[in-house]
């Protein structure tokens, strides 16, 4: 199988070291930043992240995708939501029918409130392609330095799952295939973002223990209505349950809220008084993102009016406002 990763970032670099590591498939990762392109080929390493490690030689770097793009079973987008219409509007010519697309970004359109598989089924239209979301609560040092985890994969049919299922396994990942509407998990995903910064706020205020857990369940509810008023189903129904009892919420929520996660170490540095454009500073000179600003931006004039959001309300305007 020829796959491709695109975009090698933090979390890009992981996925590369582990198949890299564990199969033997041809594998193709794509930089459009011309320093780390150049850096990657010279060292096999990353400029920025895991300095004591390398990439297996079987992982071919490109600064174009256009010209492989015919001969890839499997596209991995590694690439912030915002981006990613662009790039599968520029490459959809250029794919291969039957192609496999894993959506591994968190995030959805902070104008149309669109989830990445509504955007490229948009985009792609009749195309023949399966589509797949890869759903997890990990940081990307975890994957890349072996610790036990787990993922959920979500996907329409059993096929892509057994080919994806088999691309990732090793002993210490726990991967779980889920057949079904992809999202809700989309939108876990890209709205647990503001719940981990809500938690990371009220910890820069200087909140411990109890206290944060007992904002977590504050908050909890009022999340699951976010959930619903960008589209999703409201997962507090009985019949919807399930989808909480998954790594792609549940340990991705705790995750984000209670360990190292971009999204919290942001709104921690904003409790503890700093404003937003000197945050934004120290996390660009840390080369870190928090893909949550653009989505919450997009929902707080929507919902600023609106019963229900007190927390999302109250947080949001000392954003914005």
């Amino acid at each position: 199988m020829n796959i491709l990763v695109v975009w090698v970032w933090a979390f890009g670099f992981a996925i590369l070291k582990h198949i890299g590591d564990n199969q033997a498939h041809t594998i193709y990762a794509y930089e459009k930043d011309e320093f780390s392109i150049n850096f990657f080929k010279k060292f096999r390493k990353h400029p920025y992240f895991f300095n004591d490690i390398k990439l297996d030689e079987k992982v071919i770097f490109v600064s174009e995708t256009k010209t492989i793009l015919w001969a890839i079973d499997l596209v991995i987008l590694a690439i912030p939501c915002q981006a990613i219409p662009q790039y599968i509007t520029e490459m959809k010519d250029f794919l291969k029918p039957w192609v496999h697309i894993l959506n591994l970004s968190k995030g959805i359109n902070n104008k149309s409130f669109k989830t990445v598989g509504e955007e490229v089924a948009d985009i792609l239209g009749e195309f023949d392609y399966k589509y797949a979301v890869l759903s997890w609560g990990m940081l990307a040092s975890e994957l890349v330095y072996g610790a036990p985890l787990g993922w959920d994969i979500w996907i329409n049919e059993i096929e892509t799952g057994d080919i994806l299922k088999e691309l990732f396994h090793i002993k210490a990942l726990e991967i779980s295939l889920k057949i079904g509407e992809v999202k809700n998990i989309e939108l876990y995903g890209a709205l647990k973002n503001i719940f981990s910064l809500i938690m990371g706020y009220y910890e820069g205020k200087g909140y411990e223990g109890s206290a944060i857990s007992y904002f977590f369940c504050k908050y909890f509810d009022e999340f699951a209505r976010l959930v619903e008023f960008c589209g999703g189903n409201n997962f507090t129904h009985f019949d919807t349950i399930t989808h909480f009892n998954t790594f792609s919420l549940w340990w991705d929520l705790l995750t984000s809220c209670y360990w190292n996660s971009r999204n919290r170490y942001f709104w921690k540095l904003l409790g503890m008084g700093k404003r937003v454009q000197e945050i934004q500073e120290i996390m660009k000179q840390e080369k870190k993102t928090a893909e949550w600003f653009e989505t919450y931006k997009g929902i707080y004039p929507l919902i600023k009016d609106k019963e229900w959001f007190d927390i999302t309300k109250q947080i949001g305007a000392i954003l914005f406002e």
